[in-house]
């Protein structure tokens, strides 16, 4: 029996509070990484808005013939834009029965998808460092921030855009299986469904197919060379074959410029560059495009540099723990050529879209991993220590860059979704009057679509009880959700502006919710007629600014409360005498009367 010396337990008491440390490090780490995911959870918890947006609208044929059981194969693999989502429709159906329609169900499907893609990263970090764990469990935090970056603000708010982070998924899903040490076998299946799957849920997913299972090769697969070869002819074949299925009755969307549209060169540089810096700065495409080419320029020197590494020292096994890193950031660096190739029609800064995003931010996550990979991993050997601490420097000065431009980018989409919230609330109330007023203009600017095509896919998912309100069937006071509001504070209509020269009237007024008392999504107006009741005849087109109601109730969140409303005589029913306003939710449809009412004269 060994005996226990007094040197082996001062050694272990020594051992006690490093452990002690390295443990609360790690805690904290991990709590950390889990500050990002609830960040963004409770961003669309509190800016999502149940509505169908933009080419989500277009959904509704198919959700009604899915609800009537008449959908065939065709309607599942149709093209859509320049994309076949056969995939990301089966969710669609799933979740417009299980949620009832709410679109809010698909964005935090989102959220889960990234939970997914974060996780696949981590086991790529443990696999990517050596021990101890501290350093991969760092790098899995700092990758948080990016995977669950505000900057994605329209991707995070528009429910059917799951199909984005899906692909990322899947692409790091194969990664994963291509770089494990599972049977070849096992790789090609599975990577096989991976693509097949990406293939059809989003054009990028294409991509799939040449970053996945070649990759069990690259990083030192060894099955002899004829067999090999064999496997990556079956390989080939089915990428193939998954590809002309794909094109099979492909047509070009007609409101797309045509492919490849520029003949400058210049311009797919400067369209790929700023793809690929757009996740670091302001994402939109009015921003000027210097900052983010610059960033994306910085991010492919960083990227090439990699590969240039990667070459020399191919035959070390330390060197190819840049492999699955480099696949990851090849995905962006394509997925913004294949742009380039498709929308460099639309202009140069049609590449900033925030919706671009999401598939851009693996070129970050891989410049952070580059960078974070020991020297001796990915340089020559017989560098001097001076030459590696002048790179550890340079290093350093990278990541603090970034994480500046990181928190510029992320505080700019934080606004974003908060401003998106205001407008599609607007819509959405509007689109609640839109069978029995004409609110065509305020709808079709804020949930962005033809209005009489919104209006008709509006009325489709209506006839199934995927609208929450359902639309109004009348424009009458009497038969519409009114609360009574008399002991709460709601707002006040103002004098009635009346041009004769023009016939038109203005009248202005401030709005917010009881109880909540937040602003109002919408102001509606209604005219009190001999003839036919009082009755709402428009709805708000103007918002307005009210500081002096900031200042009397000492509330800065109600600045944006005021509204203006623009309307012509002929809109007013006959023998309309006063006008009343009406604070509308547009979650709920319901309508709270403002102080004051106005004769028209």
């Amino acid at each position: 029996m060994h005996k226990v010396t007094r040197a082996e337990i001062a050694f272990e008491c020594r051992r006690l509070p490093v452990r002690s440390r390295q443990r609360w490090v790690t805690s904290f780490v991990v709590v950390l990484a889990l500050i990002p995911p609830l960040l963004i959870t409770y961003l669309i918890a509190s800016f999502g808005v149940n509505i169908p947006y933009t080419d989500e609208w277009s959904y509704a044929p198919f959700l009604l013939k899915a609800y009537h059981h008449t959908a065939t194969l065709d309607d599942y693999f149709a093209q859509h834009n320049e994309h076949r989502v056969a995939f990301p429709k089966l969710f669609l159906l799933l979740f417009a029965r299980l949620a009832h329609g709410d679109v809010r169900a698909q964005m935090f499907f989102s959220v889960a998808l990234a939970a997914g893609t974060l996780f696949n990263i981590a086991l790529l970090l443990r696999r990517t460092f050596p021990p101890p764990k501290i350093k991969p469990v760092a790098f899995t935090a700092i990758t948080s921030f990016l995977v669950f970056s505000p900057v994605q603000a329209e991707n995070w708010l528009w429910g059917f855009q799951f199909c984005l982070f899906l692909i990322v998924f899947l692409l790091t899903c194969g990664i994963c299986v291509a770089t494990s040490t599972v049977p070849l076998s096992v790789k090609f299946v599975c990577c096989l469904i991976i693509s097949f799957v990406a293939t059809f849920s989003f054009g990028s997913g294409l991509l799939l197919w040449l970053l996945t299972f070649p990759l069990a090769f690259a990083v030192g697969e060894k099955q002899g060379r004829r067999r090999n070869t064999l496997w990556l002819v079956a390989w080939s074949l089915t990428a193939a074959t998954a590809i002309l299925f794909y094109a099979h009755g492909y047509t070009k969307p007609p409101y797309h410029p045509p492919l490849a549209a520029s003949r400058n060169i210049f311009d797919y540089y400067f369209y790929v560059a700023g793809f690929l810096g757009a996740p670091l700065y302001r994402s939109g495409p009015t921003e000027s495009v210097a900052l983010p080419v610059t960033v994306g320029t910085l991010l492919l020197l960083i990227y090439f540099l990699g590969v240039a590494n990667l070459a020399k020292n191919w035959r070390r096994s330390p060197g190819r723990a840049a492999i699955p890193w480099l696949a990851l950031g090849a995905f962006s660096f394509l997925s913004g050529g294949l742009a380039a190739v498709t929308r460099i029609g639309f202009g140069v800064t049609q590449a900033l879209d925030s919706r671009y995003t999401t598939l851009s931010l693996p070129m970050s996550v891989t410049a952070i991993i580059l960078l974070a990979i020991p020297s001796t991993q990915l340089r020559f050997p017989g560098q001097s220590q001076r030459l590696l601490d002048r790179m550890n420097r340079v290093e350093a000065s990278l990541f603090t860059l970034l994480a500046i431009l990181f928190l510029t980018s992320a505080w700019w989409g934080i606004a974003e979704m908060a401003d998106a919230r205001r407008m599609r609330l607007w819509g959405k109330a509007a689109l609640h009057f839109g069978a029995v007023l004409d609110t065509s203009r305020i709808y079709q600017m804020y949930l962005h679509g033809d209005a009489a095509e919104v209006l008709k896919y509006a009325k489709m998912e209506d006839s199934i009880g995927l609208l929450r309100p359902p639309l109004a069937t009348s424009a009458r006071i009497a038969e519409l959700p009114v609360v009574d509001n008399s002991r709460s504070m709601t707002g006040f209509i103002g004098p009635v502006d009346h041009a004769s020269y023009s016939g038109i009237y203005n009248v202005t007024g401030w709005a917010i919710l009881p109880p909540a008392g937040r602003v109002a999504d919408a102001v509606a107006l209604s005219s009190n007629s001999r003839t036919e009741g009082e009755r709402i005849f428009a709805i708000n087109d103007q918002l307005e600014d009210r500081p002096d109601v900031v200042k009397v109730l000492h509330r800065p969140d109600l600045l944006h409360c005021g509204w203006r409303a623009s309307f012509s005589s002929d809109a007013l029913p006959d023998g309309t005498k006063q006008l009343a306003a009406w604070a509308m939710d547009a979650n709920s449809g319901r309508l709270y009367r403002l102080g004051g009412t106005e004769t028209i004269r």
